[in-house]
Formats: C-alpha cells, structure tokens, sequence
C-alpha cells in the first residue's frame, strides 16, 4: 500500500534524547491494517477473492525528504532511507489494537 503524506520538521522541539545536534524531528501515526490482504482476480463471472496469507503482516517505512513547497525536489544525501524494522530491531509488523513503534529514520546532509 502507498500513502501520501508529508510530515513538515522544522523545529527540534519534537527530538528525542540523543538526537544530533541541530536536528529537525517530527513525530507521526501510520494507521496500517493488522491482517494480510485478501487478494481478487477479476474473472467473466465476477470477482474471484482468494483467503489472506498466514502469518504476520510484515510493513515497510519508505520515507523521502524533499525541500518544502519545491513540487518534490530531492532533499539530503540519501533522500530516500526506509525502514522494516521497529525500534527493538526486529520485524516491522502490525498486531491489531496495538501500537508498534518504527525504527528511527535519520536523514544527513540536508540543506
């Protein structure tokens, strides 16, 4: 799934303890379903839908910084960093009725 948001950090009143000197920090929420997709196929008699995969629903963070009001001009080296971890370093899963906590994405080198 593909989301299109954008997140404005132009302050670092939003830094966590032990963030980089002069950092800019923004905090946010991805609401994600906790359940794997039930995928159809369009047939001549109507929609075939097929039962979701077992397991655990697996996500990734793709998060890219560009320079505000510019229509999307790449910002900082790497301009696009992503992330499938949480923030004790295991998978990037979503458990229903649960809050999971990203790994911290660091950007550098932004002008």
């Amino acid at each position: 799934m593909d989301t299109t948001g954008s997140i404005s950090a132009e302050a670092n009143t939003n830094c966590p303890t032990g963030s980089p000197v002069n950092a800019n920090c923004a905090k946010y929420t991805l609401v994600v379903p906790a359940s794997n997709p039930h995928v159809g196929v369009f047939v001549s008699s109507g929609v075939s839908f097929t039962a979701p995969a077992s397991g655990d629903a697996l996500f990734t963070v793709d998060a890219r910084a560009f320079v505000p009001m510019s229509g999307g001009t790449a910002d900082c080296t790497p301009s696009e960093v992503t992330s499938s971890k949480d923030d004790s370093n295991m998978p990037l899963k979503a458990i229903a009725a649960m809050t999971t906590k990203v790994a911290r994405i660091d950007f550098s080198g932004c002008s």
